[in-house]
């Protein structure tokens, strides 16, 4: 039985749906399904939920859930009820929170039924779980929106997410602009077309951020870019509009169907350990058609890592501009992670000034673990050392038994 609270969700142009599996209770899994449903109401105008597999609601819960329906009322925003299981069927009768849910539509009692959710079996790994140890800053991505959340994986982790892709997120096309990836797509772009076995037309990019270098993909690619930063999805979705985003962690992601391609950019950066890498690579072959391939892309590997400062940002057309300082250095060259610490001049377009600053921990392993973890995840691995001095590893899926 699920114990803990798991949260699946996805996005659909201006409609989020989040699933909730397991118990909304009394402490931190009723205090953090408030925080992650509230936080999506202020982004998104309609948030269907699915209560269908949610086992056991006390009144904190219940409580949570009123304080929901106060805050979609005063926001005029739409949140549905889907489904609840029996069990949450009876609280809510009893507290007679099921009037405000009539009809399924909480905030707007014309709201048509929500269509189906797609069904997650609680027994499977979900998108972006979250356990009672997690701490919220303001639901940051479901996951990636949280500054403490374990993985359902074999490996728990504790996790704070940097702040670039949260509270800072809107400033990332300052920070890195699609402009800054057109060498590099056109580098990337020639070997996801030449590897699978005939001509690709599908790529799932798996932490895809602010989707910089996706933009430069789609006129030849149908795309799919996951993430499990809500706040970067919706960066991307105002430079790719037409392209699927799907919010979930490239560890325990499954959309329960395969591509053509999968790419992991630079976001397999922030798996440091190998648990994390061996996970992720494991999603990336799930996705993977039989003769399809993956091509993963870290920043650097132990063999050409370099300690290094750099500075960049631009200007904006409504007056914003962002500069910024990346020192980068590794405090422990025994262990496998580096540390980058960012400093943050912003100017907001009334053109008044402040500084922030950031600091991002990344992974380090060396190149014949990369390969040896490619392979033991089920591809053919091979590598490439770019025009950057990047290893560019493929995996080509041959289609033996999984």
């Amino acid at each position: 039985m699920v114990t803990n609270l798991m949260l699946d969700a996805r996005m659909e142009g201006d409609t989020a749906f989040v699933t909730c599996h397991g118990r909304i209770a009394h402490g931190a899994t009723a205090r953090r399904f408030r925080a992650c449903i509230g936080s999506v109401l202020r982004r998104y105008r309609q948030v269907v939920v699915d209560l269908g597999a949610v086992t056991h609601i006390d009144a904190r819960g219940v409580g949570m859930l009123a304080r929901l329906v106060a805050q979609a009322k005063a926001a005029d925003r739409r949140l549905i009820l889907a489904r609840s299981s029996d069990r949450v069927e009876r609280v809510l009768r009893l507290t007679r929170l099921d009037v405000e849910l009539h009809n399924h539509s909480i905030g707007d009692r014309s709201a048509p039924p929500p269509q189906p959710l797609r069904t997650v079996d609680s027994s499977s790994q979900l998108l972006c779980p979250f356990r009672a140890g997690g701490r919220l800053q303001r639901m940051r991505g479901l996951q990636g929106q949280m500054t403490n959340a374990g993985v359902d994986t074999a490996t728990v982790t504790a996790e704070r997410q940097p702040r670039l892709y949260t509270d800072l997120a809107a400033w990332w096309p300052l920070f890195s602009p699609p402009s800054e990836y057109v060498e590099e797509a056109a580098d990337l772009l020639p070997a996801l077309l030449a590897v699978p076995d005939r001509p690709p037309a599908t790529l799932l990019e798996l932490g895809s951020g602010g989707g910089s270098l996706a933009c430069h993909l789609k006129a030849r690619l149908t795309l799919t870019l996951s993430d499990r930063s809500a706040d970067m999805l919706a960066v991307s979705q105002k430079v790719n509009p037409g392209c699927e985003h799907v919010l979930g962690d490239m560890r325990t992601l499954d959309l329960g169907r395969e591509f053509d391609l999968v790419l992991i950019h630079d976001a397999i950066m922030y798996a440091t350990d190998s648990a994390s890498v061996r996970a992720s690579l494991a999603t990336a072959y799930r996705h993977c058609r039989p003769g399809g391939a993956a091509l993963i892309v870290p920043d650097c590997v132990r063999e050409t890592f370099q300690e290094r400062t750099s500075t960049g940002g631009i200007d904006a057309t409504d007056g914003r501009g962002l500069r910024y300082l990346e020192w980068t250095w590794d405090p422990n060259p025994r262990d496998e992670s580096f540390e980058v610490a960012l400093a943050f001049i912003l100017r907001d377009p009334s053109g008044a000034i402040r500084s922030d600053s950031d600091r991002h921990r990344c992974g380090l392993f060396p190149r014949a673990a990369w390969l040896a973890w490619i392979d033991e995840a089920g591809f053919a691995p091979s590598v490439r050392v770019d025009a950057w001095g990047r290893d560019v590893f493929t995996g080509k899926k041959t289609g033996r038994s999984e």
